[in-house]
């Protein structure tokens, strides 16, 4: 029997704008936005996934272009890790408090207010793509099992960036983003686990989006898919 070729899928999202699953966006509906996932599901291993990741990620960030990124984690050390990473590139970074907020009766009772409390968010910027590799590496159960990854792609520094970003690491359905964000901003990416990206732009074109994945695909030996979601929705 022949090997399921592995495979990479683009899925541009219409009229879904307001709900991406993990979080929402704060956006009109008569302003052009490009919305896309990026499904890695069936891709292979997570050293190839973490590889299709960070390509897709480094090809859209142009030159000039900074990246910054926030990463919420349990594990004061992995933070030290990253943080002496990023110094020995003159990189900043800081370590901020989760955004705490009202929780259900239920949540109280369970774990996830006490966990909640125990996290620790790192911000940081960096003009060097390389990170991206150590970054994976050192949050690797945070990316693949634990947390989303939000990533701000500008030229500029963005208003609000670092609250921005931590208010991305909240809890699923509790996180927004901010119309400020997309507009000072080249593109918004975030980490959906070991499943993907989900990926922000009012520059990128959805051709121009298409062909850079076109080539991660080849690059990687993937077959590429690509197909919209939601069609319907926004007529």
């Amino acid at each position: 029997m022949k090997d399921k070729q592995l495979e990479l899928r683009l899925i541009f999202k219409e009229g879904t704008r307001r709900d991406l699953t993990y979080y929402t966006v704060d956006w009109p509906k008569n302003k052009p936005l490009v919305v896309a996932t990026l499904d890695t599901f069936d891709s292979g291993n997570h050293v190839r996934v973490r590889r299709i990741v960070t390509d897709f990620i480094r090809a859209n960030v142009p030159r000039g272009h900074a990246i910054y990124f926030a990463v919420a984690s349990e594990k004061e050390s992995t933070h030290e890790e990253m943080k002496r990473i990023l110094q020995s590139r003159a990189d900043s970074s800081q370590i901020l408090m989760p955004t705490m907020s009202s929780r259900s009766r239920l949540e109280k009772i369970f774990s996830i207010q006490r966990r909640e409390a125990r996290v620790r968010i790192l911000v940081a910027s960096t003009h060097t793509d390389a990170v991206l590799e150590d970054l994976f590496k050192t949050y690797f159960h945070e990316w693949y099992m634990e947390s989303i990854i939000p990533f701000i792609v500008s030229i500029d520094e963005p208003p609000l960036w670092e609250s921005q970003l931590r208010n991305l690491t909240r809890p699923r359905n509790r996180a927004v983003v901010s119309r400020e964000t997309v507009e000072s901003s080249h593109c918004l990416i975030t980490t959906q686990w070991e499943h993907g990206l989900i990926f922000l732009s009012d520059k990128v074109t959805r051709p121009d989006l298409a062909k850079t994945t076109s080539r991660i695909a080849e690059v990687n030996g993937l077959k590429l898919s690509i197909e919209t979601q939601g069609a319907s929705e926004a007529n």
